[in-house]
């Protein structure tokens, strides 16, 4: 048979005790007991209706209580008023497009070769050492920094299986120089987007780790510049910046001009070991 109590409370939310005969709690309205047999099986059948009614009132009200809380928990949005919550929901998916498209521009060749598809860095190749990684981007970028600089991130990466260690870049982002008006020049503001977009992505996956950056140093005229800058070297005091790379576009020494790479660790790998601020400090002889 059926128990009407199914119908009520079928979540078994409360503790109910409707048994056809009024029972209840001892101190519930008990029946006169000189009432005819008709009479009182009348008024048994009318506290068993009351009681299924208050049952079932206070079971949907536990139930509304439940889903409320599970609102609460789950709707980031509960509470706000309809408007206010439809315009935050639509920019939080403006928001995750933009983040979207972003990861996949930057980050989404890290997951293998784009079968030569190159996003303006050198994303597609991954390298047997930090020289040849460093040594390809500079072949790539030192032709186009004569106004401004370029940087980018370096990573490495470690294939458990088979104990292979390569190298490869994020992608290369512009800065300033003279060309846009940057006496000095600088890449400060693609670093940093790089660095921590870069830094989520590799703490995101354990095989890769981010070891170093690379960027350009324009060509500044009477300037030196192939040398770090103040800039260059506090980045070494950055977690996953090992090593600071520097390409000047114009060295000092033009014997060395297509093969010199800074090393910001390795002060005899300087041009110039004066250095001075993001500005540069010295001047060419002569």
């Amino acid at each position: 048979m059926n128990d009407p109590l199914n119908f009520i409370d079928p979540d078994g939310l409360l503790n109910l005790n409707i048994d056809g005969t009024g029972g209840g709690k001892k101190d519930d309205p008990q029946p006169d007991p000189t009432m005819p047999p008709d009479a009182l099986q009348k008024w048994y059948a009318e506290q068993d209706a009351a009681a299924a009614a208050a049952a079932a009132a206070a079971a949907a009200e536990e139930r509304r209580r439940r889903e409320e809380e599970e609102k609460r928990k789950n709707d980031p949005y509960y509470g706000m008023p309809p408007q206010a919550a439809q315009d935050q929901a639509m920019q939080d998916q403006r928001n995750d497009a933009i983040w979207a498209v972003y990861y996949y521009n930057n980050y989404g060749y890290y997951c293998g070769p784009k079968n030569g598809d190159d996003r303006g860095g050198i994303p597609d190749d991954e390298y047997p050492s930090v020289e040849a990684a460093t040594e390809a981007w500079r072949n790539k970028y030192k032709p186009k920094s004569q106004g401004q600089e370029y940087g980018a991130i370096i990573y490495q990466r470690y294939d458990p299986e088979t104990g292979k260690i390569t190298y490869f870049l994020s992608e290369t982002f512009e800065g300033t120089g003279p060309a846009t008006g940057d006496p000095g020049g600088n890449v400060v503001a693609g670093f940093i987007y790089e660095y921590i977009f870069g830094g989520m992505y590799a703490l995101g996956d354990p095989s890769v780790e981010m070891v170093g950056m690379i960027h350009s140093h324009p060509d500044l005229g009477d300037w030196e510049n192939d040398f770090p800058s103040e800039a260059d070297l506090f980045l070494l005091n950055l977690p996953g910046i090992e090593e600071v790379y520097v390409v000047p576009y114009k060295p000092s020494d033009p014997s060395n001009d297509n093969l010199i790479i800074i090393v910001a660790s390795d002060i005899d790998s300087w041009g110039n070991p004066k250095f001075g601020t993001l500005y540069v400090s010295s001047r060419r002889d002569g």
